[in-house]
């Protein structure tokens, strides 16, 4: 999929529904009362929802409002390479129990996924140890080896995961819904959970 795109075709649909979108407006502080801080100024809320995904923990801590779930930063890197793909592949990576991908993609082929923990001050970049290991996975299932000039671009996400192990690769992928006074947050959560993450927190907003 292309995230990009369905959030912004989101978005769209969003403001076609009357949502009024604040961009490049920084939050700076949440408050349990409704009151909500930003760079533009203070406004009170009958409910504010924390959707700040990898910096919604960050934003309750910046807050003073405690929480029981911490997040595990996980990121996924991925390559795109100028040779075409004729069919799509699932293997498990040599030496553990992963599952990585190499699918078609606009024209070209996309490589992915990797897993590696994250700080939020890093740069959210495939590395060049990430690349090694995708351009590996790549050779050990395809008949025919991947040379760097064949890499055209590389990107990856954060993913923002409800702390449950010391692996992230066990960690669960579930998400949990936390309420302290009119904030609700969401910890964890994913686009193909996300349908039915927005109707649980539509539903815990009209509960009050």
């Amino acid at each position: 999929m292309d995230d990009l795109a369905l959030g912004l075709w989101a978005a769209q649909r969003a403001k076609g529904l009357g949502v009024e979108f604040r961009e490049h407006v920084e939050v700076e502080r949440l408050g349990r009362d409704g009151v909500l801080c930003t760079s533009a100024g203070t406004e009170r809320f009958d409910r504010i929802v924390n959707v700040a995904g990898p910096w919604a923990g960050d934003l309750l801590r910046r807050s003073d409002i405690g929480s029981r779930n911490r997040l595990d930063l996980v990121r996924g890197s991925h390559l795109v390479v100028s040779r075409p793909c004729p069919s799509a592949v699932l293997a498990q990576v040599d030496g553990g129990r992963r599952i990585a991908f190499i699918l078609p993609w606009k024209g070209s082929t996309l490589i992915g996924t990797t897993e590696v923990r994250q700080a939020l001050g890093e740069p959210i970049a495939c590395s060049a140890e990430e690349r090694e290991y995708l351009m590996r996975f790549h050779d050990r299932v395809m008949e025919s080896p991947l040379s760097a000039g064949e890499i055209t671009s590389t990107f990856a996400g954060v993913r923002p995961l409800v702390r449950s192990s010391d692996d992230p690769g066990r960690a669960t992928r579930e998400y949990e819904i936390e309420r302290s006074g009119a904030v609700l947050t969401v910890f964890g959560g994913k686009w193909t959970t996300a349908r039915s993450l927005g109707q649980k927190v539509a539903e815990a907003v009209e509960r009050g």
